[in-house]
């Protein structure tokens, strides 16, 4: 009886070829869409292999009809036909793992369809987000590296301006550069859906570049294209393929929503090579790379004067080369960076770096509301930039806005998660708020992602430290571990003479101090280092009058810490009204009729209101402790700038000695156990608490907080 067709289908194991042939293309089409985009093929290639593949399964339909593949190797079927046996032991496996293998690829596919192919697309549209991580240099030059990071740079810029697109910071982005790291980890660290990576290879007066789209969830390919360019213009070059590219994205991510808006820019190759090895330096924020940064800026405008991006970065250079290390004096810094930062707006009054580096000027000189007209205009230019927002949160956590500095300060690190000093401000408000488990937590993440910055573990010393039950001699290996990452830092040095005072370290905080002074001669810390060691170990009015001896032999000391200690010393001393003029040139926002206090002044409002308790101007001295009272309602007590015992100060100015003495007990409940006030003084020997001094609940409080060191130290013991 003659087979019907499908039976000869069967027999002549059609089915079975067409099944090893789907696998066999699918794990073909596999390979491609990873090795293609490497060698720098455009997407078409892929579509030409899939097409290919496809027209090879008739074929493939008909190779098993007319041939039998066996043990005995490749024959016509009409060879075997007259043996019509069943099949074997090993044509029945052959079948069964091929249904196996259909069975699982049938599985991948409903599973990738079900949940890549719905959920991606719903988050991507719900939350459209990016990163451009540092195209590779292809080139086998390394000095070509200017060229791929400027690439990367114009498309991270260019989708920065798209209304709706999340993109991560240029910090965070380039922190990857030349790490073969995980694109699904890369995602989680950044917190984007998408990356856009590539490659540059350029030959000759010819560049090809390679972009390609991956989600981040599943490492997919969305879209990849390459760009053949002749390299008349390197930065016309630059622009085609980033406005190619956004235009390429808006499918992807946002559909006709999107729009494409690279900016133009003239200058020549040198000054942006230069460019950008200064902005990378400004963004280590090390004292070595910060100078060295002002110098490559000042190169870049050497080849091109005008050059507004340059003249932006040597105005940051100024001031961070103060802000970060205290090089120079802040009038120097102000001066030189307000003279380039109006060259730049001068040249492009749209630039939001150049808004942002101008109120970054008014912000460090106390102009607070000159500096929010320029934050709130950098925004309005580039509402993703995250150095504004950054800078924006510092000014309105230093006028205790707290609530707005959060909001701030958290979109810059969404935006630039790696940013390193973002991050570090943002733990530095939840200290201030009290909030010390999440930034411990904060700053122990920040150490996971970037160990290399020193601030974390300072920041961690100074939760020890000072935070509730401290535990001070545990945070030594901390700022220990600051100093040995950045040992130019005089903050760290300063951190551990407090820390050793707690510990009642004289003879360590000495050597730290001989350490200080060793490494950075000259430094205007070191006079408060001395002051610190001389009230701890002889008592305040001598460390008050070796501080005005040590100001008269240092003329050349910088004048915001010469007014700074000028006003310390003679508070102390009853030269109240010396006092006051050297606090008022210290920060003007004290002179003010309703002064501004927060972290960064309170000390100096609190010497403010004690010298004119002294000279008994008692409505004024109200206006600073309403002001002071304002900050610590919704600051910490504790941390590396908390308000310690402000509070219990404010009760001393107003006479109130039985209530200064329940807001002590207050801070005792609360587990205040510091014995130094700021590092500077003995708690006993506090000149703040001199009318408690002579009281027996006093000495029972001085008493119970030794009393809690001497049980730390038996049990470490």
């Amino acid at each position: 009886m003659k087979d019907s067709f499908f039976q000869e289908l069967l027999k002549r194991k059609v089915f079975r070829g067409i099944a090893l042939y789907v696998v066999i293309a699918w794990l073909i089409m596999q390979a491609a869409e990873i090795v293609l985009p490497a060698f720098g093929l455009p997407d078409s290639t892929l579509r030409f292999v899939i097409i290919g593949l496809l027209l090879g399964l008739p074929v493939a339909a008909l190779f098993s009809w007319a041939f039998e593949v066996s043990t005995a190797g490749i024959r016509r079927e009409s060879k075997i036909r007259q043996l019509d046996r069943p099949p074997g032991k090993l044509g029945r496996s052959i079948d069964f793992a091929l249904i196996g293998v259909l069975a699982i690829l049938a599985s991948y596919f409903g599973w990738h369809y079900f949940t890549t192919g719905s959920a991606v697309p719903e988050a991507i549209a719900s939350e459209p987000s990016i990163a451009v991580l540092p195209f590779v240099n292809m080139s086998g030059d390394q000095s070509n590296d200017y060229f791929s990071d400027g690439i990367s740079e114009e498309l991270l810029n260019a989708l920065a301006k798209v209304p709706g697109l999340k993109v991560a910071g240029r910090t965070s982005s380039f922190f990857y550069k030349g790490k073969n790291q995980d694109l699904r980890t890369i995602g989680e660290q950044l917190g984007v859906a998408n990356v856009l990576e590539g490659s540059v290879r350029k030959s000759n007066d010819r560049v090809r570049v390679t972009a390609q789209l991956v989600n981040t969830s599943d490492g997919f390919h969305l879209w990849s294209d390459t760009f053949d360019h002749q390299l008349d213009d390197i930065f016309k070059v630059q622009d085609e393929i980033a406005q190619a590219v956004v235009v390429a994205l808006k499918g992807k991510l946002f559909g006709e929503q999107m729009q494409a808006t690279p900016a133009e820019r003239i200058t020549n190759p040198t000054a942006y090579a230069f460019y950008l090895q200064g902005r990378d330096g400004l963004h280590q924020r090390r004292q070595e790379t910060i100078v060295r940064a002002e110098s490559l800026f000042k190169q870049a405008l050497d080849a091109d004067p005008d050059y507004a991006p340059a003249l932006v970065g040597l105005a940051e250079s100024y001031m961070l080369q103060y802000i970060n290390h205290r090089l120079g004096t802040l009038e120097e810094a102000e001066s030189k960076a307000m003279d380039v930062v109006q060259r730049a707006l001068a040249i492009d009054p749209e630039s939001a770096e150049a808004h942002a580096a101008l109120g970054l000027v008014h912000l460090e000189v106390k102009r607070y509301d000159e500096a929010e007209q320029a934050f709130a205009r950098s925004l309005e230019l580039n509402p993703g930039y995250a150095e504004a927002l950054h800078w924006y949160g510092l000014l309105h956590r230093w006028r205790g806005e707290f609530d707005l500095a959060y909001i701030k300060l958290k979109q810059s690190v969404e935006l630039d998660p790696l940013h390193r000093v973002a991050r570090q401000n943002l733990g530095q408000l939840l200290l201030q708020l009290g909030k010390f488990d999440e930034a411990d937590a904060f700053f122990r993440r920040g150490i996971e992602l970037t160990p290399e910055h020193p601030a974390y573990y300072a920041m961690l010393a100074g939760i020890t430290a000072l935070g509730p039950l401290p535990r001070p001699s545990e945070a030594i290996p901390y700022i220990d571990q600051a100093i040995a990452l950045d040992p130019e830092k005089p903050d760290y040095r300063l951190y551990k003479v407090t820390i050793q005072l707690e510990l009642d370290d004289v003879a360590g905080a000495q050597a730290t101090m001989a350490d200080f002074k060793r490494n950075l001669p000259n430094h205007p810390l070191a006079v408060i280092l001395d002051f610190s060691l001389e009230s701890y170990m002889n008592g305040h009015q001598q460390g008050a009058q070796s501080l005005l001896a040590r100001i008269t032999a240092s003329p050349e000391l910088d004048e915001v810490y010469k007014n700074a200690f000028l006003g310390i010393a003679n508070c102390i001393s009853g030269n109240y009204p010396e006092a006051l003029s050297a606090l008022m040139a210290f920060d003007p926002n004290l002179s003010k009729d309703n002064p501004s206090v927060n972290s960064t002044n309170l000390r100096f409002a609190t010497l403010a209101a004690a010298a004119h308790y002294g000279l008994g101007n008692s409505d004024r001295k109200e206006q600073y402790l309403q002001a002071i009272e304002k900050h610590v309602s919704h600051s910490s007590r504790f941390g590396p700038e908390g308000y310690q015992l402000a509070d219990v100060e404010v009760a001393i100015l107003r006479d109130q000695h039985d209530e200064a003495m329940a807001r002590l007990q207050k801070a005792f409940d609360e587990g205040f156990r510091l014995r130094t006030v700021e590092g500077l003084w003995r708690l006993a020997d506090y000149p703040a608490l001199e009318p408690l001094q002579g009281r027996a609940d006093f000495a029972a409080f001085i008493a119970a907080i030794e009393a809690y060191h001497q049980q730390r130290k038996t049990s470490l013991d």
